[in-house]
């Protein structure tokens, strides 16, 4: 009987010498480390938005209110201050950032659109990784008595408004199935850019239509009416020299939804056009020397100077003061300066010989200049006028 195997052992490679099962298992350790890692991440900022939504409307609670009257609300046909929270005008004013974040103060207005006091309340804007939160603080007490937050996975622009005392209804501000038309409209460049839909618990009572040409404004509108019951428009950019501000108005007879709905919606727009205020700052060009050898030298921005004229009304009598019309931008070289010096010259060297006072020389100084050889004489009368005469080329 033989002693060997009825089956032939084969010799079978080990997967660590084979190096398609190394890549592979590589591949699939890197794949696990990427999504604990993209796990970790998800969960970190969830719990960092968390936070900051809870330090943003940290004392919006029911129990917080009681029987508290919400002061500096307006009236309408709805409810009165407890109902409506902000006034039926406002001016939602750009306040300067710090570091609890951005804000817009809320200033009562009245049918003037000027400010009829001081400010009633403040909306802050806190961002977060996932969503901003919005929250509203009255000045009387530092109540947080609004919030608005987006809602997540909705198409398009879609924010939640409501109180923080848990009562009246809920409020929601959203594209929904306006977004295709929406992104049409901003592709063409249309007066109408966005429309929105209004809804107050679960009924749709109002639509928003943003105007981006021109001013900026939104119209609120009843649905079914069609009447505007509300609107909103960028009425000053240099509040204070540098900040916007917003006009907010609301229809009292023929408001759909409280005071605080436009206020909350106008603040979207506000904080958008906020950051993307355009750059007015001009450059200055430095002064040229009158005494500088400059005859192939142009000086590129010279504004001539616009003074307060003074005349004597002949009906009355009385000094009036005449605010002259400012001119255009021009070139100014060196011989316009020279052909001005000359010509002023004989003209104040007579009055001064006939004896007349420095203050009343340019006032009664008369020239007459050769601007070019094709024309004709110009009498200039102050030396302002001659100055322009010289510049503008006798125009």
């Amino acid at each position: 009987m033989s002693s060997q195997p009825l089956i032939q052992t084969e010799e079978v490679q080990t997967v660590d010498s084979d190096p398609k099962q190394k890549l592979k298992r590589a591949g699939r350790w890197c794949a696990s480390f990427c999504a604990g890692i993209a796990a970790v991440l998800f969960i970190l900022t969830w719990i960092v938005q968390g936070i900051i939504y809870w330090y943003a409307t940290f004392g919006c609670s029911p129990k917080n209110f009681g029987s508290y009257e919400f002061p500096g609300g307006g009236t309408s046909n709805l409810g009165g201050s407890e109902y409506n929270l902000v006034p039926q005008i406002s001016l939602l004013t750009e306040s300067p950032p710090n570091w609890i974040g951005e804000s817009f103060a809320v200033l009562p207005s009245n049918e003037m659109s000027t400010a009829a006091g001081a400010p009633v309340g403040t909306w802050w804007r806190v961002g977060g990784p996932i969503f901003d939160t919005y929250t509203y603080e009255d000045v009387a007490n530092s109540r947080v008595t609004i919030y608005m937050r987006r809602n997540l996975l909705r198409i398009g622009m879609s924010h939640r408004i409501g109180r923080c005392d848990g009562k009246g209804p809920l409020i929601t501000f959203t594209e929904g199935s306006n977004w295709f038309m929406n992104r049409i409209r901003l592709l063409f460049k249309f007066n109408q850019a966005l429309s929105f839909k209004i809804y107050v618990d679960n009924d749709l009572v109002a639509v928003a239509e943003e105007t981006s040409l021109g001013f900026p404004s939104v119209t609120f509108r009843n649905q079914q009416t069609g009447e505007e019951v509300g609107s909103s428009v960028l009425s000053n950019r240099h509040f204070h020299g540098q900040y916007d501000q917003w006009l907010v108005n609301n229809q009292n007879s023929k408001t759909v939804f409280p005071y605080f709905v436009s206020n909350a919606a106008s603040l979207l727009f506000a904080f958008n056009t906020a950051r993307h205020k355009p750059d007015t700052s001009q450059s200055m060009q430095p002064p040229v020397s009158l005494g500088t050898d400059t005859s192939k030298t142009v000086v590129s921005s010279a504004i001539l100077p616009v003074p307060h004229a003074t005349e004597t009304s002949k009906k009355t009598g009385v000094l009036q003061n005449v605010q002259m019309e400012p001119r255009p931008l021009v070139k100014l070289t060196a011989p316009d300066l020279h052909k001005f010096k000359v010509s002023s010259k004989p003209s104040i060297d007579r009055a001064r010989a006939h004896g007349e006072p420095s203050h009343t020389t340019a006032k009664r100084a008369t020239a007459s200049m050769q601007n070019g050889p094709d024309e004709p004489k110009v009498e200039v009368k102050t030396s302002l006028e001659r100055m322009q005469k010289v510049v503008l080329g006798g125009q």
